[in-house]
């Protein structure tokens, strides 16, 4: 009966709509942190904002619990894939530096970069990117020597 209830939990916490819907929490998350950084914002909306971006915490560490009970008797596995790793790491700590506002504030932007997890697409072109980086770098340099 116990596997079933985990392989259960875990169709579900790797479906696509799981997914999205955490995916759609983070671009949520994102849009609040950006309102936040407006000068001169009412004392209101920046409350209603911050208690949405702990909810939204409190949201992304329910996910991180489960997508680990979801590995059953075997929860060190959950750590073997570097996105479950990047995640422990970035939601783990934010309950635990809540008062600390500019190191809060650092583990926010990356948790920004958790959407790439749900964007394969963009995980693509980021790559892609990357590897064309040092080819580019050659060419630049090569032009500047030419101009000069």
């Amino acid at each position: 009966m116990e596997t079933f209830r985990i392989k259960w939990l875990t169709r579900i916490v790797y479906s696509q709509t799981f997914e999205l819907c955490i995916a759609g929490m983070i671009f949520l998350n994102a849009v609040a942190l950006a309102l936040l950084t407006i000068p001169g914002i009412d004392v209101a909306t920046r409350e209603s904002l911050e208690r949405f971006d702990q909810a939204a915490l409190w949201v992304f560490v329910a996910e991180l619990v489960v997508r680990m009970i979801s590995y059953g008797s075997k929860p060190w596995n959950f750590f073997k894939t570097g996105w479950n790793v990047f995640d422990f790491i970035i939601i783990g700590l934010s309950p635990f530096l809540a008062n600390q506002t500019l190191i809060l504030r650092l583990l926010r932007i990356f948790r920004l970069i958790r959407i790439f997890r749900f964007l394969p697409e963009v995980r693509v072109l980021t790559r892609s990117i990357t590897r064309s980086l040092p080819p580019l770098m050659s060419m630049s340099v090569l032009i500047f020597l030419a101009l000069f």
